[in-house]
């Protein structure tokens, strides 16, 4: 494998960031979006994927609160994994929503952390107890108003901390009963769907990590053609978001939107079958 110029390689493939040497990973981060000329003077070699992907899962679990027993491999080769866990992430509106269920119709199993909160938010749901003592005015019945949630909490940052304190211990013990279905399953792939990975610390949970991305433009268009969104109630989810571009630097593997859907099909594609296939 190669890697090559971005403008002609990364529209068309999920780009494997750990492929490129540090300093051009930073770089290449920095420009996302803008307008690439030229291409490299020559291909450049890099590790096969079956190589990246145990070196990915061996600095991801070493970070992970489940330690394996002193006796296990660091490091375990792809056919020896019962499951690799994929986190995917990407600020709003960037296509991360659309992508999730690329792999969804793919059957690979995505655990969606949105789907999870509106179960703990409707009725006698597990965090409206929580919720009514500290947002009393969110509750309607026995449930959690999400737009009056919003409202709340949206461009205030102790406000929404509360909440994430709130909503993500609930949020993570959905995802490892779901987690332990799908391992008990023998699947080999799975998809957790975290809006807010990098900003909570969940990178340390999951195997390798995959942002979804596109330009600051396309972004902003996109989110303001939807119902009852606001310049200002964008800026005020974007300031509680980490930048894009940073969450590109730390991605494992990136997925660019700026496309026609086929061509982002086809990268999932590829991604899904370099992961299994490995």
């Amino acid at each position: 494998e190669t890697a090559t110029c971005p403008a002609s390689w990364c529209r068309e493939h999920a780009t494997p960031w750990a492929t490129l040497p540090r300093t051009q990973g930073r770089t290449q981060g920095r420009t996302r979006g803008r307008t690439h000329a030229g291409t490299h003077a020559g291909p450049r070699p890099s590790p096969p994927f079956a190589f990246r992907l145990a070196r990915a899962i061996a600095a991801r679990r070493s970070r992970r609160r489940f330690r394996p027993s002193a006796s296990a491999s660091p490091s375990p080769s792809p056919s020896e994994r019962e499951m690799f866990v994929l986190g995917l992430t990407g600020s709003i509106g960037m296509g991360k929503t659309t992508v999730a269920k690329m792999f969804s119709t793919r059957g690979v199993p995505v655990i969606d952390a949105d789907k999870i909160v509106h179960g703990l938010y409707s009725e006698n749901g597990a965090a409206v107890a929580a919720i009514r003592d500290s947002f009393p005015e969110a509750i309607v019945g026995n449930a959690v108003d999400r737009k009056r949630l919003s409202g709340l909490v949206v461009g205030r940052k102790d406000r929404l901390r509360h909440l994430e304190q709130i909503v993500h211990p609930l949020v993570q013990q959905e995802r490892e009963k779901l987690s332990q279905q799908y391992k008990d399953e023998m699947r080999k792939l799975v998809v957790v769907d975290i809006p807010l990975l990098f900003e909570t610390g969940a990178e340390g949970t999951v195997d390798a990590t995959l942002v979804v991305h596109c330009s600051a433009e396309t972004q902003r268009e996109r989110t303001l053609q939807r119902p009852n969104m606001t310049e200002q109630k964008l800026e005020g989810i974007l300031q509680s978001q980490l930048a894009s571009v940073e969450k590109v630097k730390r991605a494992d593997f990136t997925i660019e939107t700026e496309c026609e859907l086929n061509q982002t099909e086809q990268q999932v594609e590829e991604l899904i079958q370099k992961i299994v296939g490995a």
